[in-house]
């Protein structure tokens, strides 16, 4: 509690100003996306790496 009495609710920001992260997300995809071929990733599939 001394954090709280001391910085305030630092998630106050937050839940007063929500933000939208679709298109982030969409640009993050894209990016990770090009950056690792498809062929890489069905292969740590298979090898169960996730």
């Amino acid at each position: 509690m001394a954090r709280f009495e001391r910085a305030g609710d630092l998630f106050a920001g937050v839940l007063a100003h929500p933000q939208r992260l679709e298109t982030a997300l969409n640009k993050l995809e894209a990016m990770v996306a090009a950056a690792v071929p498809a062929s890489a990733v069905a292969k740590k599939r298979h090898a169960g790496g996730g």
